[in-house]
């Protein structure tokens, strides 16, 4: 069946589902394969319908959810499981199945009852306590006895005569399980085969002083090499192969303590606190990040000062590695002037507010970057623009859960035509004023009753007046300079490179109305290239003749051998061809001279061929049209063999370059706006693996 891209509207489709009368995600997809799911309802509603008012599956299906605090109390709930005589857990979770089971009993006891007198399953439904394992079995030296006397030497054996049901009554199949509390150390003591018993191990202090002497001199540094050199014959025989367990409670620490290892940082010695770490670090006077990466490495690093000081201070100060090394603050993705002037807003409307700052709002959360923050009122107020939020939709729905969870008061200021996400949205016109959106906002605060008396009074008469809070005139919001002129401007500076470029644009020369992302913002309205912007003509060829693209691949793979280790083979391309150090008869530009004929990227280019989801969007292709093309696949994928899974067949394909021909590696961006839903569609499968009709 082809996919119908005109769906129902989503509170139809909705309604349409609760008269179904479905309780689970699974039955809802087992109902999606029986062919009773009508043409415009889709088997994918919370892709479909992510913009457009989907909250959970719950909700797609009518289920009412049941809150912890309305959960019939954990002894009331117990007795009523008891008294229904289950004899296993499966019981219980096949009668919560049907109808019979109350709404107030819930299906997953050991989570609602964690904190309430939670103990088992087998306490649960009221069942006598297992006999435990090992009082089915004589003590563990009666079997032991027995399977020493039997010679072997490997586990091997053992398992052969278990296979053969030819072990005694007595002796466990499992003894590693049965005796794991009571005896149990390891198969090489099971089977006698070189190694003693536990009460003729050496005793602790001197089995550690002499693994402190002899593991440093033989290169052992970890667990690992410490049991082959077991396996080897290399250790006395009254020393265990695993110490780890047979001093678990006489003495063991740790590995590190055991080997005296210096890759384990002493657990009794505490950091430094950040202030006096981060001084000492901006004495060494580092340049970058990398530079810090291999000091941390060396030796020179005190023990005190830790090798992952984001982890370390996490909660005590830091900022980021800029202010950890002492470099002026670079941020990667800064405020638009247009949520600066908001939060300028709001900041002396309001008071309060935080500047740049993230925010832990769980104690077990991620750090959240938010626009505007009050702690007096808990309220968070986030601006969305058009442009940078018109893919993110999920991403600002998980992070208006993790603010709303936390008991904070969210307002979100959506930019048109982005479309509301809860009630907490106020929508705004495109290049809207400040001031047009900080009145959205008080409509709102105003409806909820948010804050004092005097501040609600503040806000009325701030929307009473037309002109801003503000005793000072803000700058006005920048308009960018339409393309053609912020072209003429660009080509007259004169530059060569975008290497020029980007080093101009994110220094104090470039004005405000010319951004420093041309292609980004004039993308649709006349960006061709970062050649036509700067108006330079790529340089195609040092030399005069122009090498094929394997023999210049060959050239290059040569040349790059010598050049020794490259972290950044773009950036050393582009240096390289700036001083006119690359090969004669290879282009300058490959990506361009190269086009369509072999071209895969620098990491090709330099030997290193990348992984299949890095490599380039190849443009110069044409492609299938989008039903043309799918068709294609999906009948190449009925002549694949059944294993290994279908996504890692069609990786190796995109990376052997065995796709059928028109049908594109990158199918997802190729098609995202004429029809594509996902690769389950694209090979013709069903959710949850089955395939097409």
């Amino acid at each position: 069946m082809s996919r119908n891209t005109k769906w129902r509207p989503f509170k139809q489709a909705r309604a349409f589902m609760h008269g179904q009368g479905l309780r689970s995600q699974k039955e809802f997809y087992a109902w999606c394969k029986t062919g009773q799911r009508p043409s415009d309802i889709p088997t994918n509603p919370h892709r479909e319908y992510a913009a457009q008012g989907w909250v959970s599956c719950s909700d797609w299906l009518g289920l009412e959810k049941v809150m912890a605090i309305h959960w019939c109390p954990f002894m009331q709930a117990r007795a009523i499981v008891r008294s229904k005589h289950f004899k296993t857990r499966g019981e219980f979770l096949a009668w919560c199945r049907t109808d019979q089971r109350p709404s107030d009993i819930p299906t997953n006891p050991q989570r609602e009852y964690a904190a309430q007198g939670w103990v088992s399953y087998l306490d649960w439904l009221g069942l006598e306590k297992r006999r435990s394992r090992a009082s089915s079995y004589p003590d563990y030296d009666t079997a032991h006895a027995w399977v020493l006397a039997q010679g072997w030497n490997d586990k091997s054996e053992f398992d052969a005569v278990v296979k053969a049901q030819k072990l005694p009554s007595f002796v466990p199949k499992a003894p590693h399980v049965v005796y794991k509390e009571c005896g149990w150390v390891d198969w090489i003591g099971w089977l006698g085969s070189g190694k003693r018993r536990l009460g003729d191990w050496r005793e602790f202090g001197n089995a550690r002083q002499w693994a402190q002497d002899w593991a440093p001199t033989h290169g052992i540094t970890s667990s690992e090499q410490w049991v082959a050199a077991c396996q080897a014959g290399r250790i006395p025989a009254d020393i265990p192969r695993r110490p780890d367990r047979v001093y678990a409670e006489i003495g063991w620490k740790s590995w590190g303590d055991w080997l005296v290892t210096s890759r384990l940082r002493r657990r009794n010695q505490p950091w430094r606190s950040f202030a006096e770490a981060r001084a000492f670090v901006h004495a060494l006077s580092l340049g970058s990040w990398e530079e810090w990466r291999g000091f941390s490495r060396s030796a020179d690093r005190p023990h005190d000062i830790p090798a992952a000081p984001y982890r370390a201070y996490q909660l005590d100060g830091w900022a980021g590695f800029d202010d950890w090394v002492g470099l002026p603050t670079r941020r990667k993705y800064g405020r638009s002037r247009q949520e600066q002037h908001i939060v300028m807003e709001l900041q002396q409307l309001l008071g309060g507010g935080v500047e740049d700052e993230k925010r832990r709002f769980a104690a077990d959360g991620p750090l959240l970057r938010v626009d505007y923050l009050h702690e007096g009122m808990e309220l968070v107020v986030e601006y969305d623009g058009s442009h940078w939020h018109r893919n993110r939709v999920l991403e600002d729905k998980r992070k208006s859960n993790i603010i709303r969870s936390a008991g904070w008061r969210l307002i979100r200021i959506r930019e048109q035509p982005l479309a509301l996400l809860h009630k907490g949205n106020v929508a705004v016109r495109q290049a809207c004023t400040p001031g047009d959106a900080v009145r959205a906002v008080l409509k709102l605060m105003m409806q909820q009753g948010l804050g004092s008396a005097k501040m609600r009074l503040r806000c009325r008469t701030y929307l009473t007046r037309s002109d801003h809070l503000t005793t000072s005139p803000l700058p006005p919001v920048p308009r960018w300079r339409p393309f053609d002129e912020a072209r003429a401007f660009s080509r007259a500076l004169g530059f060569q490179s975008s290497e020029q470029w980007r080093k101009w644009a994110t220094s104090d020369q470039r004005p405000p109305d010319i951004p420093n992302s041309p292609g980004v913002l004039y993308a649709g309205h006349g960006w061709a290239g970062m050649a036509d912007w700067l108006g330079y003509h790529p340089v195609i060829s040092r030399g005069n003749k122009l090498l094929p693209f394997k023999q210049a691949r060959a050239v290059v793979r040569s040349w790059a051998r010598q050049q020794g280790e490259i972290s950044n083979k773009r950036r050393h391309w582009v240096e390289a061809a700036e001083q006119g150090s690359i090969p004669e008869g290879v282009p300058a530009n490959p990506q361009l001279a190269y086009k369509g004929k072999g071209w895969r990227g620098m990491p090709d280019w330099y030997g290193r061929p990348a992984s299949p989801r890095n490599l380039p969007f190849p443009c110069d292709t044409k492609y299938l049209p989008f039903e043309q093309a799918r068709k294609v696949v999906r009948r190449w994928v009925k002549s694949l063999p059944a294993s290994p899974t279908l996504w890692t067949q069609w990786l190796r394909a995109v990376r052997d370059g065995s796709l059928p021909p028109g049908v594109p590696r990158h199918a997802g961006l190729v098609y995202r706006s004429q029809g594509w839903r996902g690769y389950e569609d694209w090979f013709g499968r069903q959710p949850g693996g089955s395939a097409r009709n």
